[in-house]
């Protein structure tokens, strides 16, 4: 799969074969190369799932709640903006990464005001 992503030209077919190399480094238990790939994802594209594994990652594996706060924000800060999600799967995107923004919080202390 990252091969194919090497070999292809910017854009879908790179977008999945990365994806590919991410499920295959996710089920072998390797943390350290999805958060590489993921991180590779959100700098070829504006996707908001990439940023919710970037957010998983610094949540479970780091405890890095501010880190994982900052991901989940801009997974929905992404999500609102795209163009290319069904008015259903937009709503229940945003709802979920709502959810996952509101454990983040609590668990980084912060109570939502901006002071």
């Amino acid at each position: 799969y990252e091969e194919a992503a090497e070999a292809a030209a910017l854009g879908e077919v790179s977008r999945r074969a990365l994806w590919g190399a991410f499920r295959i480094a996710r089920s072998s238990g390797a943390a350290e190369r999805c958060l590489e790939i993921a991180t590779r994802l959100t700098a070829e594209s504006p996707d908001p799932y990439a940023w919710i594994e970037i957010a998983k990652y610094h949540e479970h594996k780091r405890r890095d709640f501010a880190r994982a706060l900052a991901a989940a924000k801009a997974a929905l800060d992404i999500a609102r903006t795209s163009g290319c999600l069904t008015a259903p799967a937009k709503a229940r995107l945003e709802r979920e990464i709502s959810h996952r923004i509101a454990r983040l919080e609590r668990k980084a202390g912060h109570d939502g005001s901006p002071y």
